[in-house]
């Protein structure tokens, strides 16, 4: 009952009593009441009048002090009423149930027509379609609860349960969950797109929150597709729901490397499609959304970005759903009364509803009283309208004005690792040398312990720290995106805090998160600072590391250095010969495509020293290039690069006695992409009615062998087959056994259709008159 407000509870009240009395009660206005919240007068005036009282965690006394005022009221009514019923969330004991007969004498003549907390939750257990339109109150029952915590991540924060009650206590079911519910169940995958602060995380929790209570499992990540991909099952039967949240946001740099992302994000789309209980959620700023459209041939053309992408707009929420938002967050904030009441006076509520920046974030913002205390303003009104009309300058007032040195330099060293949450230790190093620098040039002072009070300061009101589910490690982020937003446009426009994040970061990944021009479109240098820029770089280039274990740090450098610096490259060649050693000492992970269009784009640019390089160690950098390889699209653009070399690729082989390492590494690959794949999808359950298991086995093993000669293709190799003979070990037997073991009679499919039929508003009041009667206290 919680997770409802007072408004809710008195429209679950009406439902639940128009289905035990087979009546239709009527709820009041906008005006006094009368100590009447729901009446019915169909036949006989004033047959059933209704007090409801929605008093979670208070007590008893405070009931009956109520119910003494509501009693005086009652005196007024005329006629009066042959029916009166208290209906509260408060549990009530029997003698509890007794007092209140008493004291309501003689308007109440029985305790039947008193509800107490069992009583209503009786009534619910009786009506699930009732409670099924509740989707709060559905979703924090207690079976349906367990079962989501069951299904969700283990140890994973975003899924505890009172963050799930949280979370669902602020959201009001817009028109938007049905539209997103019907798009998912159509395509088996959603992209939610939007701007900043619309409500795009918060709409995929509650669609899988939906999914989870209907006991699908779930695969979060927040990082990449790549954990994701592993967890899922090829089982039909298994229901699972995929989430990533901001997926463009951390996997940005694939989406410019289109080999790999064919192979990686629309691949990994395409399973969705003939998989009968699987669905993918991705959320996505809609600039990168646009950009990646823009920029990836691939993920224009397979049009899973168009299809199935739900664009959620401000412009989408009706006035009252906005004004709903907002109550929720009056009701179940912990604000004080005073707080309060500047939302209420002068009818603020309905201003800051048809505000223009009106955004579910900013009605975060505005309504946590905290925000307020450390914004500077004495006038709770200014604040308020302030933030809604510049909401920069509230985080800017207590960026500049309430934190100091040290905290500013935590949060723009956080803001430097880019999207996502980071280890705390890789924070802390960074944060270190920032610190050090900002010392060492007399812009501040150490202070002891700077870091961990930094830190101590900035949590909860800047910062949250939460814990890694897999590896216990500490995790640090933003509490809110809107700080990232404010901070891109406080650094962009001051070049001394954009040069100093560049000259003191440790790791190449703060520099490609902040500056890289495939990643940000706001975070630039001036054209007059490149030289500057490219000197601090050259300086730092031997000390900067990667947080990625086992990762080459020279080819990220490399890599970042010829997307940032190119036009330099032909009067410093020095800093790529170096580079280029130090990629063959390294033989760290890499990208194997994109190490190739690095070799290319050298020989391109005829930079003679770094051409000699590669050619002199050409053995070296094939073998980096194949111990490296991950997509089948890797070997094509290998072929690009021997005959930019003017190398032709079969005598190399052929002569460097690589064929069988070669043979190898396309074998392997290919088995791996096989057990990936859905096989289900190619055996149909009636053939084990006419065929017998070696026939099934012989017409899959057929299959893969076309897999196997269209995967040559792909990869561009049919001119290598005779190196190439099948010879890869899959074993049909087991995906025949796996698959008739898992095969059920009831094939069941999730096609989401009862999310699709919701109870429409069917009030005819005017939506100005709904809303003032919603913040009527």
């Amino acid at each position: 009952m919680e997770v409802l407000n007072d408004k809710e509870f008195e429209e679950l009240a009406k439902d639940l009593l128009d289905a035990k009395l087979g009546t239709d009660l009527e709820i009041f206005k906008v005006g006094k009441d009368g100590g009447i919240d729901l009446r019915n007068s169909k036949n006989t005036e004033n047959k059933y009048i209704v007090q409801v009282k929605h008093y979670v965690g208070s007590k008893f006394s405070n009931l009956i002090s109520s119910l003494q005022e509501e009693k005086k009221k009652l005196q007024a009514i005329l006629p009066k009423p042959k029916h009166y019923i208290v209906f509260t969330s408060l549990p009530l004991s029997p003698a509890e149930t007794s007092n209140i007969k008493l004291l309501l004498e003689p308007f109440i003549t029985s305790t039947d027509h008193i509800y107490g907390r069992k009583r209503v939750e009786n009534l619910l257990s009786k009506n699930k379609d009732v409670e099924r339109k509740y989707f709060k109150l559905w979703l924090t029952s207690t079976n349906v609860l367990k079962t989501v915590l069951h299904n969700a991540v283990f140890n994973n924060s975003e899924f505890y349960t009172e963050k799930i009650i949280q979370r669902v206590k602020h959201y009001v079911y817009t028109q938007n969950i049905d539209a997103a519910m019907k798009k998912l169940a159509e395509n088996k995958f959603l992209i939610i797109s939007g701007e900043p602060g619309v409500g795009k995380t918060t709409l995929a929790y509650m669609l899988v929150y939906q999914l989870l209570g209907d006991g699908f499992k779930l695969i979060y990540s927040d990082r990449s597709i790549k954990d994701a991909e592993q967890l899922l099952s090829n089982n039909p039967q298994e229901k699972q729901v995929v989430l990533i949240d901001d997926v463009l946001g951390s996997n940005l740099l694939e989406l410019y490397q289109p080999v790999n992302t064919e192979s990686k994000i629309v691949g990994f789309i395409e399973k969705f499609s003939l998989s009968k209980n699987k669905y993918l959620i991705f959320t996505s700023r809609t600039t990168l959304l646009n950009q990646a459209n823009h920029q990836y041939e691939g993920l224009r053309r397979s049009g899973a970005s168009v299809v199935s992408n739900y664009e959620l707009k401000i412009s989408d929420y009706t006035l009252f759903e906005k004004a709903k938002i907002l109550y929720n967050h009056l009701y179940h904030g912990e604000i004080s009364e005073i707080y309060a009441e500047s939302f209420y006076s002068n009818r603020n509520y309905l201003k800051i509803i048809k505000h223009k920046n009106y955004y579910p974030r900013l009605i975060e913002f505005i309504t946590t009283e905290q925000k307020f205390k450390i914004s500077g303003y004495l006038n709770v009104e200014n604040f308020i309208f302030d933030s809604l009309t510049n909401p920069d300058e509230i985080w800017r007032f207590a960026f500049e004005n309430q934190l100091s040195r040290p905290e500013q330099l935590l949060l723009e060293t956080v803001f430097s690792f880019g999207d996502g949450s980071f280890n705390i230790d890789f924070i802390e190093e960074a944060f270190e040398n920032r610190y050090q620098y900002e010392i060492e040039k007399g812009n501040t002072q150490r202070e002891l312990n700077g870091f961990h009070n930094a830190l101590k300061k900035l949590l909860d009101g800047f910062l949250k720290m939460e814990i890694n589910p897999k590896s216990t490690e500490k995790l640090i982020q933003f509490i809110n995106p809107s700080l990232a937003d404010f901070l891109i446009k406080y650094i962009e426009k001051n070049q001394n805090e954009k040069y100093n994040i560049w000259a003191s970061a440790v790791y190449i990944e703060q520099l490609k998160s902040t500056f890289a021009v495939l990643f940000s479109v706001d975070i630039s240098i001036p054209s007059r600072r490149v030289k500057k820029y490219f000197s601090t770089f050259y300086d730092n280039m031997d000390t900067l590391d990667t947080i990625e274990e086992n990762s080459s740090v020279a080819f990220k450098t490399i890599d970042f250095l010829f997307e940032f610096f190119k036009s330099v490259f032909p009067t410093n060649t020095s800093i790529v010969n170096r580079l280029l050693c130090r990629l063959i000492a390294e033989r760290g992970k890499l990208d194997a495509w994109r190490l190739s269009s690095l070799l290319i784009d050298i020989n391109l640019e005829s930079i003679e020293e770094p051409i000699n390089i590669v050619k002199d160690n050409w053995d070296e950098f094939f073998a980096l290039i194949m111990d490296n390889i991950r997509y089948s699209g890797d070997f094509e653009r290998l072929q690009e690069l021997f005959r930019e070399y003017d190398k032709d690729f079969g005598h190399y082989l052929e002569e460097s006695n690589l064929r069988y390492d070669f043979h190898h590494t396309v074998t392997n690959l290919f088995e791996v992409q096989i057990s990936e794949h859905d096989f289900y999808s190619e055996v149909d359950p009636a053939d084990f009615d006419y065929y017998d298991d070696s026939t099934v086995e012989r017409k899959l093993t057929e299959k893969i062998d076309q897999m196997y000669s269209d995967y040559i293709s792909y990869a561009n190799l049919d001119d290598y087959w005779d190196l190439l003979e099948p010879d890869y070990n899959i074993n049909v037997s087991d995906i025949i056994y796996e698959y008739k073991s898992n095969l059920s009679a009831d094939d069941y499919v999730y096609d989401g259709k009862e999310y699709l039929e919701r109870s429409k508003e069917s009030s005819k009041e005017d939506v100005e008159e709904k809303i003032h009667r919603l913040f009527r206290r």
